[in-house]
């Protein structure tokens, strides 16, 4: 079941016996388009239909012209929504290679051939250790990044003194050996 399901089962029971008490004051006609509230007209469906056709063209658009060696053709029966694992993803040639932040920064270095360069990430901070995640929100700043190790350790240490509960993803092969040393 969609979330979108969920929510619409729930208005159903917690609406239930109250369907005239719901009033949409509103100052166009499709403006509560896709309300709980209400079920969608045909032309409304249509409209949305309209949407998702015009994302989805988008879509096969820009991959068709970023992605060298797959065909408009080859790229639609891929198109369908699903999700593809990392290995599924390259051997339908949607993306390069596999690998981490570092992998790709090297790639980049020496693809431009440089030997030396600095990977910058321009973030809006709200607090806690900079990382390549930090959600944005206030004022932009700029920072150094070090290895995903360095990053986790340092966001580690900065959370293991505030005493809060917080969801830590450890993926980085080895880094338990790091952490545990």
């Amino acid at each position: 079941m969609s979330f979108r399901q969920c929510l619409a089962a729930l208005a159903d029971v917690l609406l239930r016996g109250h369907e005239d008490q719901h009033v949409a004051i509103k100052s166009g006609e499709k403006k509560d388009m896709g309300s709980f509230f209400r079920p969608l007209t045909d032309e409304e469906r249509e409209i949305f239909m309209e949407m998702v056709q015009d994302s989805q063209d988008r879509f096969l658009d820009v991959v068709d012209e970023g992605r060298s060696g797959l065909t408009r053709d080859e790229l639609a029966p891929l198109a369908d929504g699903r999700i593809f694992t990392a290995t599924q993803a390259k051997d339908a040639k949607l993306i390069d290679d596999i690998g981490y932040l570092e992998d790709a920064f090297e790639a980049v270095k020496k693809e431009a051939g440089l030997k030396d360069a600095a990977l910058v990430v321009y973030s809006y901070r709200t607090g806690g250790a900079p990382n390549i995640y930090t959600p944005t929100a206030t004022a932009p700043s700029v920072t150094r990044m070090g290895s995903v190790e360095e990053q986790l350790l340092r966001y580690l240490r900065s959370m293991a003194n505030k005493g809060q509960p917080s969801l830590l993803c450890l993926w980085e092969p080895g880094l338990l050996r790091l952490l545990t040393e």
